[in-house]
């Protein structure tokens, strides 16, 4: 929970610097680890008043003004993935999603850990505000995606 204080801080602040001041219920809580555990909250993106935060096998989609969700995007390893990690001796066999980058206009690319098997895949939004993903694979993402969700990255698209 910690950590998700600390990323909706970081994007409080981002937002005020632009001049947009949200309006927080606090009775609601919008963002929440579905097992109560830490899921390692980023901040990727940043359109307006809209906000992704990549986590654990998930990114969010939020409007920050009114501090709704829009959407999510649900992106989990498959068990051959996980079980290979976890043979390895790895304790966080989950898809930590680090990177997103807008490649055009509606083309978005993320990239997350993959059980420490970086992998990306290109999504539109669609108007509903929902991910769609545009191809039925996925590039590896060694060298853009770190392997462990606990490493720092950093991500350019030229």
């Amino acid at each position: 929970m910690f950590s998700l204080f600390i990323s909706c801080l970081i994007v409080a602040g981002i937002l005020w610097f632009r001049g947009i001041y949200p309006y927080v219920n606090a009775e609601e809580e919008v963002l929440h680890a579905p097992n109560g555990n830490n899921d390692s909250f980023k901040l990727l993106r940043v359109e307006g008043d809209k906000v992704f935060i990549g986590s654990r096998n998930r990114v969010y989609y939020l409007q920050f003004g009114a501090f709704k969700q829009i959407s999510t995007l649900d992106w989990v390893p498959d068990n051959i993935s996980t079980s290979t990690c976890i043979g390895r001796g790895k304790k966080e066999c989950d898809n930590y999603i680090r990177v997103m980058v807008l490649k055009n206009e509606s083309l978005y690319y993320i990239c997350g850990t993959y059980a420490y098997q970086p992998r990306c895949r290109h999504y539109i939004i669609q108007e509903n505000g929902q991910f769609k993903m545009t191809r039925n694979d996925y590039d590896v993402g060694t060298g853009i995606s770190p392997f462990n969700p606990h490493h720092n990255s950093t991500a350019i698209y030229v």
